[in-house]
């Protein structure tokens, strides 16, 4: 498998997708998954998709759970098009490193987060500069196998 058929698109009123553990051989994530409005559930753990994870995904206003676990060269440029997905509760992604300041922020700008999966994405540095923390609905959050070099506070989360 090399690519999706943008014809995928035609199916309007899809709320899952799932293609995770196909092999798409390192083809990037089609832009017009962003287009699938009705999207609640996206999976694309290791699927075999490479590149920049698409900001259209910002799109999917109604996405509950997100899962873009990668084997391949999967990574993110800032997270500030996750802001736009206020249903958003389940979350795991890959490579963060060029994201690593602002994984916070956005974060604390997802309410209604309840799971959150960030183990080996790269992440360097945990930016606790905000006026408040808003984690309130967070349950899990897994930053397992990353590389930070600041410390966190247990004062800044009790905010």
């Amino acid at each position: 498998m090399t690519g999706i058929d943008p014809a995928l698109v035609e199916l309007q009123h899809l709320q899952l997708l799932d293609l995770s553990f196909n092999a798409f051989d390192g083809a990037p994530i089609p832009d017009f998954l962003g287009s699938m409005k009705e999207l609640r559930h996206l999976d694309l753990t290791y699927a075999g998709f490479s590149g920049r994870i698409p900001h259209q995904l910002g799109n999917l206003s109604k996405l509950i759970s997100l899962k873009l676990s990668s084997d391949y060269s999967l990574s993110a440029k800032n997270l500030w098009w996750l802001t736009t997905l206020p249903s958003l509760n389940y979350m795991s992604l890959v490579n963060l490193s060029m994201a690593s300041h602002d994984w916070v922020h956005v974060i604390n700008m997802s309410p209604s987060l309840v799971e959150l999966y960030l183990w080996n994405c790269g992440l360097s540095y945990i930016s606790l500069t905000l006026p408040s923390v808003n984690f309130t609905s967070l349950r899990v959050l897994d930053l397992r196998f990353n590389n930070f070099n600041s410390t966190i506070h247990h004062s800044k989360l009790d905010s």
